[in-house]
């Protein structure tokens, strides 16, 4: 009866300690948090990005203005976040690892094109970097990113109600938005 008994507690310190084990090897592997900080420069200096430049508090757009809330960083990847109009926004930099999308959205939209930004000048057309843009509606964009030279960049848009609603900002506001994040 002593053997039994003896096998069994051998048998439960097992299993506690290798249960023990167990949990902190999935501590390790848990990703490092977010860190908030005072601002894009900031964030990006966290993140190893360089710069973060992001259009300028109270930029007014055909939704409404662009307010900034928060900035953080994790390795790699800084992030602003507030509001346009009504709507959440948030903006991502990160180091381009083979066009990764940053953004961590992983929603599937019912409709995804490819819009190529442009600027005339004396030279004739200059283009931009591709933009994917995915939303549930045509000109409703709600997922918008693109690579430049050594990182990738996001902007993601949700508005008031749930993510199939057709909210989302325009073409005309992204390339707004486009042309002042770096």
């Amino acid at each position: 009866m002593k053997k039994i008994l003896m096998m069994a507690i051998c048998l439960i310190l097992s299993l506690s300690l290798c249960g023990v084990a167990l949990c902190e090897a999935a501590e390790s592997e848990v990703p490092a948090p977010w860190t908030e900080v005072e601002s894009a420069e900031a964030a990006a200096e966290g993140a190893g990005v360089g710069y973060f430049m992001i259009p300028e508090e109270n930029t007014e757009t055909d939704i409404g203005p662009l307010n900034w809330y928060s900035f953080e960083y994790i390795n790699g990847v800084a992030e602003a976040s507030g509001a346009i109009g009504t709507a959440e926004i948030w903006v991502r930099k990160g180091l381009n690892e083979d066009g990764e999308d940053v953004s961590g959205d992983e929603t599937e939209y019912a409709v995804h094109v490819t819009v190529t930004p442009f600027e005339e000048n004396e030279e004739g057309r200059i283009d931009g970097f591709p933009i994917e843009c995915y939303g549930n509606a045509d000109e409703q964009w709600m997922k918008m990113i693109w690579v430049s030279d050594n990182f990738s960049y996001s902007i993601v848009i949700r508005g008031q109600g749930d993510l199939y609603d057709t909210f989302g900002i325009s073409t005309q506001v992204l390339l707004s938005l486009y042309n002042e994040i770096q």
